[in-house]
Order: structure tokens, then sequence, then C-alpha cells
């Protein structure tokens, strides 16, 4: 009986450590498995973010040469020379971006393919840019010549340039879409997994409860480092909505001025320029370039937060704004507010930007430019139509010598 009774605990004792090998491994694969399917998750979601960044310097590139070169069409015997070096610039941090989105691994084949079509017209639109400029420079010296060019330049604009760059941001608008949907697609199939892995680790979990008091309390302390482990899951979740959040809104913000950028221009009034009358001020900073010359970045950014906190402060009741670029600024009224009420506040707005803001204990004012444009339905068919009218305006400010307000028709 006795070497029955030693023979049976003997057997227990194999069983006890055959279960608890058993459960060793399983909680050493579930800490495995649990860090692959984290470092997964954190994988697919610096992709997404990277991806989107890479995305939208390219857009705002592309927007900025469209700007350059509508500014040259607008006024061709202006002196061309900065438009044409930003123009190289942009083409380079497209280049950059392009090589930068190109690097990131496991796409799929559709996304790569609208980002490959998008590609080639982006390249196709550089070369005909590159014919633009050529065009336009070989006449710069004789004024009859340039002014042929330049019927011939909107005439390449209409016809070639816009087309290839307007297609070239639905491709990448296309291929960021496809991409985000794919990446979304794989973290709810890791979430997914997790939730089956977690409940699988809970059936064996209450198996081995049951089973032995041994294995019930090893089980309840690898249950307490998996509801750790879930909490973290969960404090990560919480983090990523919140990433995600934050990034939409860096998407549309300007992170110096804390203003609503271009885009979010573009989203807010596209969709009210066929339907609705509205008051809309642009805003451009005199000289501001010889700040940076003279202080540094660093101060003219500082002075850029001090007006935009002063313009917020003055006019967010009655207009939305927004810090389009650098040293420009939107001013959209609402409805409630009159033409002739919106055209004395857009004074009151230079006004207060020709203040003396002090930085550093240095006591600096500029003068600002404006254009105002009172506009009706249907006079601008986008977003860029209605800029090119109004820095036309502010273009006459400034050769007026600054600080007034244009009222553009």
């Amino acid at each position: 009986m006795a070497a029955n009774n030693k023979k049976e605990n003997g057997k227990s004792a194999n069983v006890f450590l055959i279960a608890g090998i058993a459960l060793v491994v399983f909680v050493a694969y579930s800490m495995f498995l649990g860090y692959r399917l984290y470092t997964q998750l954190t994988g697919t979601y610096n992709n997404i973010q990277r991806s989107l960044v890479d995305v939208s310097t390219i857009k705002d590139n592309l927007l900025m040469v469209n700007r350059d070169v509508l500014l040259i069409i607008a006024d061709p015997n202006s002196n061309a020379v900065d438009n044409v070096h930003e123009i190289t610039n942009c083409f380079n941090d497209i280049d950059r971006c392009m090589k930068d989105y190109e690097q990131v691994e496991d796409r799929e084949e559709k996304e790569f393919r609208r980002y490959n079509q998008a590609k080639t017209f982006i390249n196709a639109y550089h070369k005909k840019i590159l014919s633009f400029q050529e065009m336009y420079m070989s006449g710069a010296e004789n004024s009859e010549s340039l002014r042929l060019d330049a019927d011939r330049a909107k005439l390449l604009y209409t016809q070639e340039l816009q087309p290839l760059q307007v297609t070239a941001l639905e491709m990448f608008d296309a291929a960021k879409d496809i991409g985000q949907s794919n990446s979304e697609s794989q973290i709810a199939m890791v979430y997914r997994t997790l939730d089956i892995f977690m409940g699988l680790m809970l059936v064996a979990l209450v198996g081995g409860e049951a089973a032995i008091i041994i294995i019930a309390r090893m089980a309840k302390a690898q249950s307490a480092k998996l509801d750790k482990r879930e909490k973290e899951l969960e404090a990560f979740d919480s983090k990523l909505k919140v990433s995600k959040r934050k990034m939409n809104e860096m998407a549309v913000m300007n992170i110096l001025t804390g203003m609503k950028n271009r885009y979010a221009l573009d989203e807010d009034i596209s969709g009210r320029l066929e339907t609705d009358n509205m008051c809309v001020t642009l805003l451009d900073i005199d000289n501001f370039r010889q700040i940076n010359d003279i202080y540094g970045y660093d101060f003219g950014d500082e002075f850029l937060g001090m007006v935009s906190d002063k313009l917020k402060e003055e006019f967010s009741e009655h207009a939305e704004l927004y810090n389009i670029q650098g040293n420009q600024f939107c001013l959209v009224f609402k409805d409630s507010v009159a033409g002739s009420q919106a055209m004395r506040l857009s004074e009151q707005a230079i006004q207060v930007m020709n203040n003396v803001y002090t930085i550093s204990n240095i006591g600096l004012q500029l003068s600002a430019t404006g254009s105002f444009y009172n506009y009706h339905a249907r006079e601008c068919a986008n977003l860029s139509a209605l800029l090119v009218k109004m820095i036309s305006g502010i273009r006459q400010g400034k050769a007026r010598g600054g600080n007034v307000l244009i009222t553009v028709m």
C-alpha cells in the first residue's frame, strides 16, 4: 500500500511537474506572442503616421509650387527668381518625402500602384514646370516677348500644369486612403487576435484552477500578469486614439500659432464657394523677412506667436482665423457680420498687427498689408483662385508702401 501510495504520489508529482512545465511554456509563449502583437501594432501605427506626414508634406509642396507658378503668371513683369528658387526647393523636398515613403515595407499592391501613378504625374509635372521656367526666363529681358510668353504660360498652366498637379494630388490621396484602410484592417486583426488569445488564456487558467490548487495559484498569478498586460494594452490603445486625434488636429493646425492652417481653410470654405456669400480678409506682415535675417528664426517665430495670440483675442468672436502660411493670416467673417463691419474689423486687425510687441526686451513694430474681399457665390471655382485674387490685392498694397487695406473686386 505504501508502495502504491508512493507510486501514486510519484505520478501526482509527475503530473504537477508536467502541468507546471506546460504552464511555464504556455506563459512564456503568451508573453512572446503578446510582445510580437504589440510590436506589430506599434510598427503599423508608426507606418501610418510616417506615411501621413510624407503625403501631407508632398501635398504642401505641390500647393506651394502651384502658388508660385500662379504668382509668376499673375505678374509676369515681377522678378520671378525667388519663386523659381522656392519651386526648386519644393521639388527637392518632394523627392525626399517620396524616397522616405518608398522605404516603408509591406504596402498593399493597390496602394503602391496608386503611389507610382502619383509619382509619374509628379515627374511629368516637374518636367512641365522646368519647361515653363525656361519659356518664361527666355523672354525675361524683352517686355513684349515676356508678355507673349506670359500668355503662353497661362495656356500651359490651364491645359497641362494644373491637370497634372490636381491628378497627382488625387493619386496621393487615393494611395494614402488605401494605405490607411489597409493599416487599420491590420490593427483590427491584431485586436481580434488579442481577444481570441485572451479568451484562450482565460479558459486555460480556469481549467488549471479546477484541476489542482497549485496550478490554480500559478494561474491566478499569471492571470494577474495578464490583467496588467491587458491594462497596458488598454492604456496603449487609449494613447493610440489620443495620438490619432492629435495627428488629425496637426493636419489642419499650425503648431506655432495655434491657428487653423490652409488645409483647414480649404475644408471650411471650398464647399461654400458655390453657394454662399462671405467676407474674407487676407493679412500679410510687411518686411517680415527682415526679422528672421536680423534676429533669427526663433525670434521671428515668437513674434508670429504674439501677433497670432492678439488676433485671436480681438477677433475670434467675429471671424474664423487661419494662419495659412508663415506671416500670412486669413479671416473668414461670420454670417452675422455685415460687409461694412467686416471691413472696419479688417482695418482694426491691421492696426493690431501694427502694435509694438516686446520680445527679449526688444520692442518691435511692423506694419501689415491686407486685402478685403466681399465674396459672392460662384465668383471663384476653388480656394486657389480666391487666394490668387487676394494675394494680387496684397501685392498692390505693398507696391503702395504697405500698411493699407485693398478691396478686391
